[in-house]
């Protein structure tokens, strides 16, 4: 479960070049013709 947790806190979601905030994941809605983006920060070196 804690993977799980800090993998999500490593995700942005953009829609139409608009990053959504991650308290309203849940309350955004879809329409056809939507662009998603997921983007997952990876750390190195």
């Amino acid at each position: 479960m804690e993977s799980d947790y800090c993998i999500y806190k490593r995700i942005a979601l953009e829609r139409n070049g608009d990053i959504v905030p991650r308290s309203s994941y849940a309350e955004t809605p879809l329409k056809d013709g939507d662009k998603l983006e997921i983007v997952v920060a990876v750390g190195g070196g």
